[in-house]
């Protein structure tokens, strides 16, 4: 599948923003289950790898 320029251009916007909101979250210390499903669905739209890191992070809580 090719993707259009205007479309690339589009995608690393969005990832930017959502990169600066992850460090926001992390900064302030308020990732919460919402936040961590909002990143997860844009995450798919940007079709990217939402596994945990390899060695298996684990939720604690």
């Amino acid at each position: 599948m090719k993707i259009s320029t205007d479309d690339q251009y589009r995608l690393a916007i969005e990832a930017r923003v959502h990169a600066r909101t992850v460090r926001r979250w992390l900064d302030g210390g308020n990732v919460t289950r919402a936040s961590l499903a909002q990143l997860e669905a844009a995450a798919k739209r940007l079709q990217l790898d939402v596994g945990p890191p390899e060695g298996g992070a684990k939720e604690t809580g």
